[in-house]
C-alpha cells in the first residue's frame, strides 16, 4: 500500500497530458494528486516527531597522538555522533567507533524543554554524562548508560524481513547538525562487503554524513532498521551509498553487552574456502557454488564432530547453504556452547555433524570476565590491569620481552581514560622502567606528575609498541 501511494501521484499527473481520451478531469486529478501529497507529506512530519526524542547526540573528548614528523605530542580531540535509546531507564546503543578512546561521553537528549531567561539552565537538562557498558569492534557497536528513566525507546523490526526498494528514513545528526532526517530506500538488504566479513549491512541512498554513525535508519513504521555505521564516498560527504547495522545483529549484540559487558565470539574450528566453477571440476562437486571445509582444526569442534577437509557443505541448522557468508553469520548468530546442526557431502555420501561452538582463544575480550572494576581498576589509564600468572601465560602469545601486567579491558568511562591500549596488551615498561606487577605499575604511575608525558612499552600480539600520552 506504501509503494502506491507514492507512484499513483504520479500517474495521475502524467496521464491527462498524454491519453486525452481517459476522461479524466485534469484539475480533479491535480487535486487528488496534491492531496495525496500533502497526506505523505503530513505522514513522514508525524514519523520524525515521534522517532525524534529516541535519537541522541554523543559528544566525546579524547586524546590522539600528533605525530609532526620530527616528534610527537597528545592532544585533546573533540568528536560528535549519534545514538539511539533502547530502554526507557536509559541504554543507549551506537557505533563503536563513536565512543572509541573516549576520556569523557555526553549525550545530548531530545527534549521539548521550553527555554526561559536561564539559557543555560535548558543546556543542563539536555546533557547528560553517560558510562560506557561495553563495546564490540568487531560489529562496531557499543552500549552506554546514562542516569536517566522514563525516556522513549525505539523498537526493532526483524532485519531479516527488510526488501529492496522499502522506504527508510536516516535520522542523526551529521556535521553536528542536531535532529537531522532524511530519506531514501534500501539499495540492498544484505550487502556483504567482503567474502571473508561475516558481517552483512543494509546498503541505503538515504544521506548520511559523518555525524550520523550510531543513528537511527528506521521503516516507515518507525521502527528501527539498523545502526546508520558508514558511508563510501569519493568527496568526504554523501554519495548515495550508505550502510547500516541490521536490528537483528544490533538485538544480539546489545542484548549481551547490557548483560556482559563484552561480546563472545565463536568458531567452530574449520576453515572454509568459496566453490568456484573450477574448484568444482577439479574435485567433481556436485555444483559449482557453495562452500567446502579447507582445513580442520585438529582436536577442534569440527574435528570432534567428525568433520573433514574436502567436505561440501550443505546447510546448517536446516537452512541450505549456498555462499560462505552465510555460514560466517550462522556462526555469529550462536551463543557458546551452542550445538550446530551441519550437513555435508564426502563424494557421494551425505554427513551429519553436531557441532559445538567454542569460543575463540584469540578474542581479547575473553579476560573480562577475570578482573572486576573495584579490585584491578587502573584510573589513570582508564583500565582494568591483572597480574599475570601461569594459567594466563599459556592464553597470551610467546613473551618478546618480560611482561608481567595484562590489559583485561578498557573502562572509557573513566574520566582519566587515555587513547592507545587495547584488551589483550601486555604492559612491560613505564617510561623504561620495568613493570612487575599492577602494584608496580600504580606506584610508577603515582610517582609521575600531572601533565607529564608517560610512555609504555607494550606487546600486542607478536608486536612491540609504544603509546605514549599525558597524564591528565
Amino acid at each position: 500500500m506504501k509503494s502506491r501511494m507514492l507512484i499513483l501521484p504520479i500517474l495521475i499527473l502524467i496521464s491527462p497530458g498524454f491519453i486525452p481520451g481517459l476522461g479524466i478531469c485534469q484539475s480533479t486529478g491535480q487535486a487528488d494528486a496534491a492531496g495525496m501529497i500533502q497526506n505523505l507529506s503530513v505522514s513522514l512530519a508525524d514519523l520524525a516527531l515521534k522517532v525524534r526524542p529516541s535519537v541522541v547526540q554523543i559528544r566525546t573528548i579524547a586524546f590522539e597522538t600528533v605525530n609532526t614528523g620530527v616528534s610527537g605530542f597528545v592532544a585533546s580531540q573533540r568528536g560528535t555522533g549519534s545514538g539511539v535509546i533502547l530502554d526507557r531507564d536509559g541504554f543507549i546503543v551506537t557505533n563503536a567507533h563513536v565512543v572509541k578512546g573516549a576520556r569523557h561521553i555526553e549525550v545530548w537528549l531530545s527534549e521539548t524543554t521550553q527555554q526561559n531567561s536561564n539559557s543555560s539552565e535548558l543546556s543542563q537538562k539536555r546533557s547528560v554524562a553517560a558510562r560506557l557498558i561495553g563495546m564490540d569492534s568487531s560489529t562496531d557497536l557499543a552500549v552506554l548508560k546514562i542516569d536517566r528513566t522514563g525516556l522513549t525507546p525505539l523498537s526493532l523490526v526483524d532485519s531479516d524481513l527488510l526488501r529492496q526498494g522499502q522506504i527508510v528514513l536516516a535520522f542523526g545528526n551529521p556535521m553536528a547538525l542536531e535532529n537531522s532526517a532524511s530519506m531514501g530506500v534500501i539499495s540492498s538488504p544484505e550487502r556483504q562487503l567482503s567474502s571473508e566479513d561475516p558481517v552483512v549491512y543494509i546498503q541505503t541512498d538515504a544521506p548520511i554524513n559523518p555525524g550520523n554513525s550510531g543513528g537511527a535508519l528506521v521503516d516507515a513504521q518507525g521502527r528501527l532498521a539498523g545502526i546508520n555505521t558508514f558511508i563510501l564516498t569519493q568527496s568526504g560527504g554523501n554519495e548515495g551509498i550508505g550502510f547500516a547495522i541490521p536490528a537483528n545483529v544490533v538485538k544480539r549484540v546489545y542484548t549481551e553487552l547490557r548483560k556482559e559487558g563484552h561480546i563472545h565470539h565463536g568458531h567452530i574450528g574449520i576453515r572454509v574456502l568459496a566453490v568456484t566453477p573450477s574448484l568444482a571440476a577439479g574435485l567433481q562437486l556436485p555444483r559449482d557454488w557453495g562452500v567446502i571445509i579447507e582445513d580442520v582444526e585438529p582436536e577442534g569442534p569440527s574435528d570432534q564432530a567428525g568433520l573433514h577437509p574436502g567436505d561440501y557443505l550443505l546447510s546448517v541448522d536446516g537452512k541450505d547453504l549456498s555462499d560462505l557468508h552465510q555460514l560466517l553469520m550462522a556462526i555469529d548468530r550462536h551463543a557458546i556452547g551452542d550445538v550446530m546442526q551441519v550437513s555435508a557431502l564426502r563424494g557421494p555420501d551425505k554427513i551429519e555433524a553436531r557441532v559445538t561452538v567454542q569460543e575463540r582463544d584469540d578474542d581479547p575480550n575473553r579476560f573480562q570476565e577475570m578482573v572486576s572494576e573495584s579490585s584491578n581498576l587502573i584510573p589513570a589509564l582508564g583500565i582494568l590491569a591483572i597480574d599475570l600468572n601461569d594459567n594466563l601465560l599459556k592464553m597470551v602469545p610467546e613473551l618478546r620481552k618480560p611482561a608481567r601486567v595484562l590489559v583485561a579491558a578498557l573502562v572509557a568511562s573513566s574520566s582519566e581514560y587515555q587513547e592507545g591500549l587495547a584488551p589483550g596488551d601486555l604492559i612491560i615498561s613505564l617510561n623504561g622502567k620495568s613493570v612487575f606487577n599492577v602494584e608496580t605499575l600504580r606506584k610508577l604511575l603515582g610517582e609521575s606528575q600531572t601533565g607529564n608525558s608517560v610512555v609504555l612499552q607494550v606487546q600486542r600480539e607478536d608486536q612491540l609498541r609504544f603509546v605514549v600520552f599525558e597524564l591528565p
